[in-house]
């Protein structure tokens, strides 16, 4: 049998996702929530990252690039129907918009949660101050998953972007902060999306979403922004809303996922 399949990228090792309990922690989405329900899972570490060689990018040019190739590598699998989707929320999110914006003939929808769309204003510098408290722990835990474990040999490039936004290289906005966020190709996006995060996440991803929401191009986008979830950071709540999306994108099937409001 063939199946479709998420695809679901980050540099948070790809083995730390594999546990079944619904905890904040997997935020690729619950493998064993969706090789039951008939979709291949297949979570990536990109470039430069734990397992993956070559350089890291940091959501730029060459990442998103991998991002639509890899897409294609796993349509063209033996076990793979052709068709598509993404799986994941934050970083796993935010890949989805960059690489829908690639336009991979194969990816079919994206279910971006928790998908900031600017870095520059959400992350790095919101409100035109600076943010080294999250900039410094966010590197921080890409660090000990990449730097002390010894298993990537490679961290000269992750050093390289952890200091130019530390040492405000770039202190305005410009081109190092816009080829890595995907507000610059929103409207580029031509697949199904649904836009989602919760309302307390001002922080970081309540904004893109409805950035997204309001600058998609498509008819076919949905947005759900719900409460504060408990635990922290709980993507399986969402487990249940994504599958009818992709089964009504993925699998054909009429899951009512585009009935009421959008």
């Amino acid at each position: 049998s063939k199946f479709p399949a998420l695809c679901s990228f980050s540099p948070y090792t790809r083995q730390l996702q594999r546990d079944s309990a619904p905890i904040g922690q997997n935020e690729a989405g619950i493998t064993e929530f969706w090789v039951p329900r008939g979709y291949a899972h297949v979570i990536v570490d990109v470039r430069g990252s734990n397992g993956s060689g070559g350089s890291y990018d940091m959501w730029g040019p060459e990442e998103q690039a991998d991002l639509a190739e890899v897409v294609e590598w796993v349509a063209a699998q033996p076990w793979c129907n052709g068709n598509v989707g993404m799986m994941g929320c934050s970083y796993f999110g935010m890949t989805q918009n960059l690489a829908a914006e690639q336009q991979p003939p194969s990816l079919k929808a994206i279910f971006p949660y928790d998908a900031m769309l600017d870095i520059y204003r959400d992350a790095y510098v919101p409100g035109g101050i600076p943010h080294d408290g999250f900039q410094r722990i966010w590197f921080s835990d890409i660090q000990w998953l990449n730097h002390f474990g010894g298993r990537n040999p490679n961290t000269a490039a992750m050093d390289r972007h952890f200091s130019t936004v530390l040492s405000g290289e770039y202190p305005l906005d410009g081109k190092y902060y816009q080829e890595r966020s995907a507000l610059t190709n929103i409207s580029k996006l031509e697949i199904p999306a649904y836009f989602g995060c919760h309302w307390t996440f001002t922080q970081l991803h309540l904004r893109g979403s409805f950035q997204a929401w309001q600058l998609a191009p498509r008819q076919n986008k949905r947005m759900l922004i719900g409460p504060h979830p408990r635990p922290q950071r709980l993507f399986a709540n969402y487990h249940g809303e994504a599958l009818r999306w992709y089964d009504h994108w993925l699998k054909g099937y009429d899951t009512g996922v585009l009935e009421g409001d959008p």
